[in-house]
């Protein structure tokens, strides 16, 4: 017995029902093992740069995060060569928790006015097996 539904005919014998697509109608077959294999590879292609990105944002972060904390150092630095005086600062040094991290350099230089000195400031840390550096230069009054 054979009935029509559409392009589909089905053969109806005896216990078993099978349908036959048409030949030239391929878009009811599904998907062929080539078109999988290429939508697996885009989507780990895909996968894979997003991981990426996320691994460098993670250390622009990181990156941000401690040239923010030698800004801070920085400000505190110069805070404390105003409060205490040139001449009683010593002119290198790390500073404590949670900044051990970092360390400074103090370059002071006479300017030609008697009661200004030219002064350099710069905060080090390591990050990612390489040394970072930050200088500020300033004039600070001596008394």
């Amino acid at each position: 017995m054979i009935t029509g539904m559409g392009n589909q005919k089905k053969i109806y014998s005896g216990k078993k029902c099978r349908s036959r697509l048409p030949k030239g109608n391929l878009s009811l077959t599904g998907f062929t093992l080539l078109e999988v294999i290429l939508t697996v590879s885009i989507l780990s292609i895909a996968l894979i740069v997003v991981i990426q990105s996320f691994s460098l944002i993670l250390r622009s972060q990181k990156s941000l995060s401690n040239y923010t904390k030698a800004m801070f150092l920085i400000e505190k630095k110069l805070f404390d060569l105003q409060i205490d005086g040139i001449e009683k600062t010593k002119r290198t040094g790390d500073f404590k928790s949670p900044y051990d991290d970092f360390s400074w350099q103090l370059k002071i230089t006479s300017t030609e006015s008697s009661s200004l000195n030219k002064t350099f400031l710069s905060i080090f840390w390591q990050e990612q097996n390489n040394r970072k550096q930050i200088e500020i230069a300033t004039y600070i009054r001596t008394p």
